[in-house]
């Protein structure tokens, strides 16, 4: 995926965020969906500034807490935050 495809997700996921807080009753829960919008927004910044230098560094082996795995650096890991995670009790 080209720098400018990336920078584009970003910035989209930034606002699928931003979008997501709007509906949100729960300050503790828009907080956190304003600072994940604001993470990908800076992602998007240092992919712009520094995209291509970035292509070159080797991605760091990640281990899940408790897995004894090794996962792909490209996957996600979420963790709870809070006594009933993100989006309330399941």
């Amino acid at each position: 995926m080209a720098d400018s495809e990336l920078v584009a997700a970003y910035r989209l996921n930034a606002a699928n965020c931003t979008e997501m807080a709007r509906h949100f009753g729960d300050v503790e829960h828009k907080i956190a969906l304003l600072d994940m919008a604001q993470a990908w927004l800076r992602l998007a910044e240092i992919t712009e500034k520094f995209g291509e230098a970035l292509q070159n560094v080797p991605a760091p082996l990640i281990m899940p807490s408790g897995s004894g795995q090794p996962r792909s650096p490209g996957l996600p890991v979420w963790s709870n935050r809070g006594r009933d995670g993100f989006f309330g009790a399941s």
